[in-house]
C-alpha cells in the first residue's frame, strides 16, 4: 500500500517482499491485527503527512526497520510487538501503550524446508507457540470479540495459535491475541 485515503489493512500475514511491508504516503490509515516478518526495507514506513494508527500487531525481523516514520504526520503506535528488526525497532516514534518487544515464539516461520515465502511458502508456518506461551497472548487492547470483519465474523472466530484454539475462548482468555489469525479449522466429521 503507498497511497492511501481512509484505509484500514487489518489481519494480514506481510512477509519476505524486496521492498516495504507497509508503505504508507497520506491520508489516513489503521494497520490493526497483521504479522509482518522479514520484509527488504522498513516493515511499516509512515507519513510526513496524514494520520497512522498501528496497533494490535506483530512487527519482527526486518531486514531494516519495524516501524519508521516521517516528522509532519501524526502517528500512533499501541498494542504491538516489534521485535529484532535491523535498524530498530521504532524509528520517529516512541513506544506507546501496551507495545513491547521480545520474541514472538512463532511456530516456524521458514518451514520445514528452511526456505521463507516463494514457492516453497506453503510450509511457512506463523503461529503462535504455546509451549513456551507466546507473549503475544492477550496482549491485545480489547477483546477478540471487538474485533468484526465485513463477513460479520470476528477475531474470535478464528485462530492464531498453533493448537488452533480460537482467540477469546475460555482457555485463551479474552483479550485479541496480537497479529494475523488464521481462519478456524474445523474437526473432521467421521462417517
Amino acid at each position: 500500500c503507498t497511497k492511501s485515503i481512509d484505509s484500514v489493512i487489518r489481519n494480514n500475514l506481510i512477509y519476505n517482499n524486496t521492498g516495504h511491508g507497509i508503505r504508507f504516503a497520506n491520508g489516513t490509515l489503521t494497520i490493526t491485527g497483521n504479522t509482518l516478518y522479514g520484509n527488504g526495507l522498513d516493515q511499516i514506513r509512515g507519513p510526513a503527512e496524514g494520520e497512522l494508527t498501528i496497533s494490535n500487531n506483530i512487527v519482527v525481523n526486518g531486514v531494516k526497520s519495524g516501524i519508521e516514520v516521517s516528522n509532519g504526520g501524526i502517528n500512533i503506535s499501541t498494542y504491538n510487538l516489534v521485535w529484532g528488526n535491523a535498524t530498530g525497532n521504532w524509528v520517529g516514534l516512541p513506544m506507546g501503550t501496551g507495545d513491547f518487544s521480545l520474541d514472538p515464539l512463532l511456530v516456524d516461520p521458514d518451514g520445514a524446508d528452511n526456505l521463507l515465502g516463494g514457492v516453497n511458502g506453503a510450509d511457512d508456518r506463523f503461529q503462535l507457540g504455546t509451549s513456551p506461551a507466546s507473549p503475544a497472548f492477550d496482549s491485545g487492547s480489547a477483546a477478540a470479540t471487538t474485533f468484526a470483519f465485513s463477513d460479520g465474523s470476528t477475531q474470535a472466530d478464528r485462530t492464531s495459535r498453533i493448537d488452533n484454539v480460537l482467540d477469546g475462548t475460555s482457555s485463551d482468555g479474552a483479550m485479541v491475541n496480537l497479529g494475523f489469525h488464521y481462519a478456524a479449522t474445523l474437526p473432521s466429521l467421521d462417517s
